[in-house]
This record gives structure tokens, sequence and C-alpha cells, in this order.
């Protein structure tokens, strides 16, 4: 049965948030307390501090949704096969291949980004997603659910206001928007969360990568006009694909709508 308490999905938002920056700053706590890494340099030791905080986050995110949100996570058997999809994955694998001799420890780079992909997709396409489309009920059930999971992934973003410029921050969150658009659409055309953390990890190790190398390409992050301008024509040709009726009724019938 349904619920229908249509703040359920901000409730779960603020409170993985809150618990998000909790658990951050304690593992910091921990990790500098405790000199955790000391073995590996500079790079390795930031990547491995992300990574471990990754998977703690992957934990609480399984038992958040196990006794609060209870969205079913979906992973298929088979992979969706997409031109737009497989030629964005393709793309970063290319870009990620090419820039192996300049990025500083590729693995750790692959896995962290990995990682922090899991992550993110388990919150904001794996519960937050569905979430919206179960309890915000309306005509465009579907649409609310791509642009506001959006939104929120966007808004997260806000956060690297911290260590870089406003305008820096703003652009990302801008691209990140945007990217959150095309992970919606794939994971709710393909019901299988993979598809988007591979995209999404595949991005993530181009731009960890290729920013510690100390060069950019227009593919590599959300922070620059260029990038940002690649990815808004990429949301408008994906949400293309789930205009039609057919298209909408398949992902009510897998999404149970």
């Amino acid at each position: 049965m349904k619920e229908n308490s249509k703040l359920k999905p901000l409730i779960t938002y603020v409170i993985w948030l809150i618990c998000f920056l909790l658990i951050q700053f304690c593992w910091e706590w921990v990790f500098l307390k405790f000199h955790i890494g000391d073995g590996f340099d500079l790079q390795k030791r930031i990547l491995f501090r992300m990574g471990i905080l990754e998977i703690i986050m992957l934990i609480f995110c399984w038992g958040f949704n196990h006794f609060y949100t209870h969205e079913k996570l979906l992973f298929k058997k088979t992979f969706y096969l997409s031109f737009l999809g497989d030629f964005l994955i393709v793309l970063y694998v290319i870009v990620f291949e090419k820039n192996l001799s300049r990025i500083h420890a590729p693995l750790f780079c692959l896995v962290t980004a990995l990682l922090i992909a899991c992550a993110e997709e388990f919150i904001m396409r794996g519960m937050l997603l569905p979430s919206i489309m179960h309890h915000v009920q309306s005509k465009h059930t579907i649409w609310k659910g791509i642009f506001l999971s959006s939104f929120l992934f966007g808004v997260t973003h806000s956060m690297n206001i911290l260590h870089q410029s406003a305008y820096q921050t703003l652009l990302q969150m801008i691209g990140t928007f945007l990217l959150g658009i095309i992970l919606a659409v794939i994971y709710l055309k393909s019901g299988n969360l993979i598809m988007p953390i591979l995209l999404h990890g595949l991005l993530d190790a181009c731009s960890i990568g290729i920013s510690t190398s100390h060069s950019t390409t227009m593919l590599n992050n959300h922070g620059n006009p260029l990038g940002t301008f690649i990815l808004f024509v990429l949301a408008l040709l994906f949400l293309a694909t789930v205009v039609s009726k057919k298209q909408q009724g398949k992902i009510e019938n897998r999404f149970n709508l």
C-alpha cells in the first residue's frame, strides 16, 4: 500500500543530508586523530579518506532505506541498451584511458569514483527519485520525480562553496542538476541502478583523475560553461526519450506508480 505523506521524500533528504555532514565530520576527525592512511602519499590519502566515507554512507543508506524509506532498488540482470547512454559510457571510458599516463594513482581514483557514485546514486536515484514519484501524486508524477530529485542533487553540491568560488559552485550546481536529469532518465528507462552508477562513476573518475593531473577538458567537470552547455543539450535529448505515453506507461509499470 502506498503511503500518502508528501513530505516523506523531503524528510528523507534532510535526514540523509544531516547524517552525511555528521558522519563526514566524525570520520575526518577519526582519520586525522589516528593518522589513518599515513603510509600513502597526499593524493592517495585523500582518495582513501573519500572512499571509506562513501562505504560508511552506503551502509547508512541501506539501513535508512530498510527502516524508513522502503524503496525497492532495481537491478535487472540485463543492461539497458540505448545509443545515448552507451555513447556516454564509451566516451568516458576513452577519456579516462587516454589520460591514464597523467592520472596519479588511476586505480585509487577509479575505485573512489565508483564508491562515490554508488553512494550518491543509492540516495538520489535509488531512494529519492522513486520516493517522490510514490508520494507526490499528480498527473505529472514522472516529471516531478525527475526534476525534483535532480534539483536536490544539485542543491547538495552547494556545499562545495566552502572550497571554491561562488561562480564555480553555481555552475557546478547547474551542471549537477542537468546530470541528475540524465541519470534519472537512465534509471527510469533501464530499471537497473547499475547503469547510472557506471556512468556517474566514470564521469567522476575523469573529473577526479584529470583534475589531479592539472589538466582540464570540457568533459571532466560541470564547473565550466562549455561543459554545462553540453550537459544541457544531453539532458534535453534524454528527456525527449520519455515524452511519449508509451514510454511513461512502461516506467509506471516498472515502478508501480
